[in-house]
């Protein structure tokens, strides 16, 4: 399974929805901007990246169905 997933937040309603299903974990979740990792439940943290660019999202965990669960979670933000 993946667990790695390459996103984009292009407006502040994206912001919203994906701190709202990122706390909704247990595990931590990070957030890659190049060499950049920014906790992914830090509102201020995900509010200084740059909405243009492609961003990777991480769950950091190793219960299958946690991962699964996130990676459905995330389509609505992936980048196809």
């Amino acid at each position: 399974m993946k667990n790695e997933i390459k996103i984009k937040l292009s407006t502040p309603e994206d912001i919203s929805s994906f701190m709202e299903t990122v706390m909704a974990f247990y595990d931590d979740v990070d957030l890659i901007d190049g060499s950049n990792i920014i906790d992914a439940k830090s509102l201020i943290g995900v509010c200084s990246l740059d909405r243009s660019k492609i961003l990777k999202v991480r769950l950091l965990s190793n219960n299958a169905e946690a991962i699964e669960e996130f990676a459905k979670l995330m389509e609505r933000f992936k980048v196809k």
